[in-house]
């Protein structure tokens, strides 16, 4: 049977002071630095266009990195708007104000936001992605802190430690609903797409390099290096866009089981949206197994951490890789069994 909507005890957060749990905290200190992060990479294609302008080397390169700089200057200005603005309300509520649990429905959505009816108002809320819609579509509630006197709020779906920006909206007719999804091979198969587009991206600049490294300009060495340090990205995309299509294979490979756990250690960092974790499982027999997760999101290790539970896709294999992760939401990885 197929066990991929199972009902199964999830992460929630706190009635209060949720700034307090390692999860969240960390998903904040990200937005925090995406704020700065995008502010700096508009400076990267104008010191690409003065550095091949200085050097004369001005040709399919300048133009791909004006493109870049307008693209960068618009996502900076749309995510300083959402989330910077949105942040320090967050924090203040996240700190002072009780959660609130609403019965909540998916109303409409567009791709830079969606309206959820939660209790007696309804919601935009900013990152609610494909895989989250089926969460709420599937459990019909919401975690709300605020909202504020300007209408800005806090949601928190079920599983995912994530505060999301929210802010009160005008009553909104209920479109039909989306055709049911599962949210894991979903999560999974986005990011192999993201991965695919990053690796095509740099490879379009790096053969812009290339072609601009056979011209007659002051430039050629720099071309050349430019030409590799893109090679470089791409290839690393390469190799991010090949590990998520093995690891949809993994989730093919049985039914969700559950293991207890225990978390031995993590180590995550704000410059990064994931942490490495180290856990110890019960299995069957009795036997205690280490488990290794590379680049874990914090959703897998806040759910592990408050549940005690790991689920694992197929049997426990030491030295194998298995997908693990909480079925029916959109949280996944690849782990080892030692």
């Amino acid at each position: 049977m197929d066990n991929t909507q199972l009902s199964v005890a999830v992460w929630r957060p706190a009635d209060q002071w949720q700034t307090e749990d390692e999860a969240v905290a960390l998903r904040l200190k990200h937005y925090q630095r995406n704020n700065r992060l995008f502010l700096w990479t508009i400076g990267v294609p104008v010191l690409f266009v003065l550095i091949e302008w200085i050097m004369g080397g001005l040709q399919v390169v300048a133009a791909m990195c004006l493109v870049a700089l307008v693209v960068m200057a618009i996502i900076a200005a749309w995510h300083q708007l959402v989330v910077g603005r949105w942040l320090p309300t967050a924090e203040t509520l996240l700190a002072t104000s009780p959660r609130r649990r609403l019965a909540a429905c998916v109303m409409a959505h567009r791709p830079s936001y969606t309206v959820l009816g939660a209790g007696d108002m309804y919601l935009r809320v900013r990152f609610v992605n494909r895989g989250l819609r089926q969460v709420i579509a599937r459990s019909g509630e919401i975690t709300v802190i605020g909202p504020d006197a300007n209408g800005n709020a806090v949601v928190f779906v079920d599983g995912w430690p994530i505060p999301l920006p929210a802010r009160v909206a005008a009553p909104t007719a209920q479109a039909a609903p989306e055709p049911t999804v599962d949210p894991a091979k979903w999560f999974v198969a986005r990011q192999a797409g993201v991965s695919w587009l990053c690796a095509a991206g740099a490879s379009l600049l790096a053969a812009g390099f290339i072609y601009d490294a056979q011209q007659p300009t002051m430039a050629v060495a720099l071309d050349w290096l430019y030409a590799l340090l893109f090679a470089g990205v791409a290839i690393a995309a390469l190799a991010s866009a090949l590990g998520q299509h093995r690891l949809s294979r993994l989730l093919t490979v049985g039914q969700w089981l559950r293991y207890p756990a225990a978390l031995a250690s993590l180590k995550g960092e704000s410059r990064r949206p994931y942490v490495d974790l180290t856990l110890h499982v019960s299995l069957q027999d009795g036997r205690s197994q280490k488990v290794v997760v590379r680049k874990a999101s914090p959703a897998l290790m806040a759910n592990v951490y408050v549940t005690g539970t790991l689920w694992v896709v197929g049997p426990a294999v030491p030295g194998r890789l298995s997908a693990v992760g909480v079925p029916g939401h959109p949280i996944v990885a690849a782990a080892r069994f030692a």
